[in-house]
């Protein structure tokens, strides 16, 4: 009898093993789908990148003062062709604008084309012609690529963390924050985006980024008494709440 113990105990830790590998199996699964999800956003915002980078390169930065819209920053072509800082448009291509926004809207953005902005400088008014040129993919990369490289450090720390424990719920927490943030972080900094939709994705990081935090604290460095009583309750809310959220603000 004495020796038939061990073959009973092998029996069951393999039993054990196999489901330990089952479950891992599993995590690791939904590992690869987040990942999947993180790289087409990835992918996404990079084909945006190309795009913006054969947008027209307006020359000048501007904003919005008590005195109308005022030119902060003027560099290239902008500056060859007499536009200056502290110059205030009141129009463009005939039309008069009041703000950032409508000058943003009549903006002439066809390749080849122009914009004749009618500028108050001094005691007097100009109208200054200034040419499309195609912002080029180095400053496009330059002004956008950085915080969209950010984004895959942070999602590649919350992956590696993940995959070494998978099946702890400190572990899920973990990567989904991540995740969150790291969406968030890609799309800091845009453009127009394409397909229009794309434009909701950070406002999901951000309603979400909050809810796998709380999670995380909850289980650790270990699971607080109370889930006990209602696990998935606990869990789950904030989760529901940044649903709830994110549709309020979408809609």
């Amino acid at each position: 009898m004495p020796a038939s113990e061990p073959v009973l105990m092998r029996g069951v830790i393999t039993a054990d093993e196999k489901r330990l590998s089952g479950r891992r199996s599993l995590h690791l699964a939904v590992l690869g789908a987040v990942s999947l999800v993180f790289l087409f956003l990835f992918v996404a915002y990079f084909l945006n990148i190309m795009t913006w980078s054969r947008a027209p390169d307006f020359g000048w930065g501007a904003s919005n003062t008590l005195e109308g819209v005022t030119i902060v920053t003027v560099e290239g072509v902008a500056a060859e062709s007499g536009l200056q800082v502290g110059d205030r448009i009141i129009g463009t291509n005939g039309v008069r604008a009041d703000s950032l926004s409508e000058l943003t809207v009549l903006a002439d953005r066809s390749p080849g084309g122009e914009n004749t902005y009618r500028v108050q400088r001094g005691g007097e008014e100009l109208e200054i012609t200034v040419p499309n040129i195609p912002l080029g993919f180095s400053k496009a990369f330059q002004k956008y690529g950085p915080t969209w490289l950010f984004s895959a450090v942070f999602f590649a720390f919350g992956s590696v963390i993940f995959f070494m424990k998978p099946a702890a719920s400190a572990s899920w927490s973990f990567l989904l924050a991540m995740f969150f943030t790291s969406i968030y972080i890609m799309f800091m900094f845009t453009s127009r985006l394409s397909p229009d939709w794309l434009g909701h994705v950070p406002t999901l990081g951000v309603a979400f980024v909050a809810a796998p935090i709380v999670h995380f604290f909850q289980v650790f460095p270990e699971e607080k008494a109370w889930l006990k009583s209602g696990r998935m309750l606990f869990i789950g809310a904030p989760y529901v709440v940044s649903l709830a959220l994110f549709i309020t603000m979408v809609t």
